[in-house]
This record gives C-alpha cells, structure tokens and sequence, in this order.
C-alpha cells in the first residue's frame, strides 16, 4: 500500500507496471492511494521489487508493506 504526490496516481502506477513481482496494481480512495500485489516463489524477489523497485519511484511518499502466509487462511 502506497501514498503519491498529489496528481502522481496515473504515474506511478503505469511505473510499477514495469516491476516483475508486482502482479496487479489499483488506485484507491482513503488511507492509502494504491493497493498493490506483489507474488514470488521466493522472498529475496519480493524484497527486491520493493526495496530497489517500488520505493525509487518518483511520485511515492510512503509505502507499507504486510506480509501474506499462504498456507494460513483462506480464499473464496
């Protein structure tokens, strides 16, 4: 979950589309501007794609990042 510049939404998000991890990105309205997905078969990968990806985009304020277990949980 990311917060932009003012007027950045559109930018960052054609940018994060340049990252392999990240999976889907959306724009959001509240606590954060855009929601992204991230997925890997390993942890460094997905490190990497937020360390020297996602956070050296220009237009990105503040990020935070959860965490997801796969096998604690579930989907529908």
């Amino acid at each position: 979950m990311m917060n932009c510049d003012l007027g950045a939404k559109k930018q960052v998000i054609s940018s994060l589309k340049k990252i392999h991890s990240i999976t889907n990105a959306f724009g959001a309205f509240g606590t954060y501007d855009i929601i992204t997905k991230l997925e890997s078969s390993n942890e460094q990968s997905i490190r990497s794609g937020i360390s020297k990806g996602m956070r050296k985009i220009a237009g990105i304020k503040s990020t935070m990042t959860i965490n997801i277990i796969n096998n604690k949980g579930f989907s529908r």
